[in-house]
């Protein structure tokens, strides 16, 4: 097992956030108002960059559910500043725990510590190269920490990953979207979901709100008059 002063200062901070009884609840899903995403399973996310806007997002939204710290693991998946500050809160930025690991066997084993820990509300990590069994050990790890509910455990993987055999849950793919003002957008897309309810509807176009995070387009506004209401994404995989 790696060892090094960082990661005992990590596996520090999660035994105390452990003993803390205020964060040993069940925890809910996380609504991402387009989607409800699971805690206790592995939810990966691709594309040419790391979506942190859309993580970061997710992340506000699973510390508002009443969660504990979020760990964000690699240098890749540490998001700008401005996002983890909002003008009516600062929470996020004030819950966060940085993990800079020096190489894949100890970023491996970081995430796997994080995802273990019943008090952490979410763990956003760099999972570039990852193989199948080093997703099943995670799908493990985080599967291990349900009985207080389950880390939201978001995975940044580029997109040339996608042809990785993974034991992730869910696999989403995002891109950019043109966008007539100046809020970045993306079209997100689900390519994998275990024990979805419909995949009929599975692209949604999102915008960067800097009040609120990333908010669903609706489809109306994007494709004009005539479009269909896209509709959130049901998962079943508790």
């Amino acid at each position: 097992m790696p060892h090094s002063k960082v990661l005992d200062q990590l596996r520090e901070m999660i035994d105390a956030a452990e003993s803390n009884p205020s964060h040993n609840n069940q925890l809910p899903p996380v609504d991402l108002n387009w989607t409800t995403l699971s805690r206790g399973v592995i939810h990966e996310w691709f594309g040419k960059q790391a979506p942190l806007s859309i993580l970061t997002h997710a992340a506000w939204e699973s510390g508002q559910a009443g969660g504990g710290p979020v760990v964000w693991i690699g240098k890749k998946c540490w998001p700008h500043a401005h996002l983890l500050v909002r003008e009516t809160d600062r929470h996020l930025l004030n819950c966060s725990i940085f993990v800079d690991p020096p190489d894949d066997q100890t970023r491996l084993w970081s995430i796997d510590l994080a995802l273990r820990c019943k008090a952490v509300a979410a763990v956003i990590a760099d999972g570039s190269g990852l193989d199948m069994p080093s997703t099943r050990r995670l799908q493990l790890a985080v599967e291990s920490s349900t009985s207080g509910g389950g880390a939201l455990a978001l995975i940044a993987r580029p997109i040339r990953d996608l042809k990785r055999l993974s034991a992730a849950v869910t696999r989403w793919r995002v891109e950019a979207e043109p966008s007539p003002n100046d809020r970045p957008r993306w079209k997100v897309e689900c390519v994998r979901a275990k024990g979805a309810s419909h995949l009929d509807l599975n692209q949604w176009i999102v915008e960067l709100d800097c009040g609120k995070g990333a908010q669903l387009v609706s489809a109306h506004v994007v494709g004009g008059p005539d479009s269909k209401t896209t509709e959130p994404l049901v998962l079943q995989t508790a």
